[in-house]
């Protein structure tokens, strides 16, 4: 509360100096951005301030549920169109996360409930994991999922297990089938049926 009093005095102090056009907009910069605003008269930073004051009403409109389950919906290109981002006839291309090269048995998890078919020496290949997977990674030689970066659970993870990772491999839970004798390249990032 001491430094909600104090940002108010100064965003009251900026307001007299001509600095913002209203006191509580001090609330919606960063700070070294207050530290510009003392130094400069930057309208810049003060039509951000504007626009982030605009959008705080919509987002406390928003509900989300406390917890989500299920998968995310990549964003919707058109399965094909996406297909044709990152496949070739044998070949899906996605991000390497974890160097190493593996060959084994493609497993296709579309949902964590089918998570108990994995068995030791399998490539999943899924859409994202998130914690609740953790487990089966000892049983993995690889990970390929569809969505996800370079700090994502899954790429975290098979770094810690030093299991070959691609990540970002769009349409791999498609082009491939539970079975397949697959090589993944965690170094080119790339997977390959045999």
């Amino acid at each position: 509360m001491l430094f909600r009093k104090a940002y108010r005095t100064l965003g009251q102090l900026m307001v007299l100096e001509g600095r913002l056009p209203e006191a509580d907009l001090i609330f919606f910069l960063q700070h070294w951005e207050i530290g510009v605003l003392l130094e400069t008269r930057s309208v810049t930073l003060v039509t951000k301030a504007i626009r982030r004051k605009k959008l705080k009403s919509i987002i406390e409109e928003m509900n989300f549920e406390e917890l989500n389950f299920g998968v995310p919906t990549p964003l919707n290109k058109g399965i094909e169109e996406t297909m044709n981002d990152t496949t070739t006839e044998n070949i899906v291309r996605g991000t390497p996360v974890c160097s190493g090269i593996a060959t084994g048995t493609a497993r296709v998890v579309t949902s964590f409930q089918q998570a108990s078919s994995i068995q030791n020496g399998d490539i999943l290949i899924t859409y994202c994991t998130d914690v609740g997977w953790t487990p089966y990674f000892p049983l993995l030689a690889g990970v390929v999922t569809e969505i996800g970066g370079l700090i994502s659970h899954g790429a975290v993870v098979a770094r810690e297990y030093g299991l070959p990772c691609v990540v970002g491999a769009k349409g791999a839970t498609s082009k491939f089938k539970s079975g397949d004798k697959i090589i993944i390249n965690g170094k080119e990032g790339y997977i390959k049926k045999l």
